[in-house]
């Protein structure tokens, strides 16, 4: 029999292991284009390829199953119809400006841990005796949190309460930082 904690342990992992499912389920993997009425209603779905850049008024897009790709004019077209394109993960990936991309990855860490920095002097002036790599694990798991959690205050709420398990002797302090 199971003790209590390799259950709770095998849950989260199952509950991990679910929201994986989930995510990768909904997201789009293969390259799409719409053809909308004038009230936005889909007339017709075509999967395919797009070949070269997504993003441009002008897109080539190769139907499954076909020799040659045809150009799609995206929005409205002059029978009153719009074309909406639909890129794939692999087609975001595939187009992505890694040196941008690298630069803006960078930018953030930088910005999260000097936020993160704040928050850590504001536990050293309130004589909590957090160590600064402590203050940024608790923040990286409240930032983490905050992208999970619905509302404005999630990953706040989850930091306080690793703030007090940390700092058992002065709640308040470690509350209110």
């Amino acid at each position: 029999m199971l003790s209590r904690k390799r259950f709770i342990a095998l849950l989260k992992i199952a509950l991990v292991g679910i929201l994986f499912a989930v995510i990768f389920y909904n997201i789009n993997w293969v390259d799409s284009y719409s053809r909308l009425d004038a009230q936005g209603a889909t007339l017709a779905q075509t999967q395919g390829e797009i070949i070269g850049p997504w993003d441009q008024d002008r897109v080539q897009f190769r139907e499954n199953g076909a020799a040659d790709a045809v150009n799609l004019l995206r929005g409205a077209q002059a029978n009153g119809s719009t074309i909406v394109i639909s890129p794939g993960l692999p087609t975001y990936v595939r187009n992505l400006d890694t040196v941008l991309f690298a630069l803006g990855a960078m930018l953030f860490f930088v910005f999260v841990v000097i936020i993160n920095s704040r928050w850590w002097y504001l536990l050293r002036a309130n004589g909590l005796g957090v160590r600064f790599l402590e203050a940024q694990k608790f923040s990286w798991i409240g930032l983490f949190f905050s992208n999970v959690v619905p509302g404005a205050t999630g990953g706040d709420v989850v930091k306080a309460v690793y703030i007090v398990r940390r700092c058992s002797g002065d709640k308040v302090p470690a509350v209110v930082s």
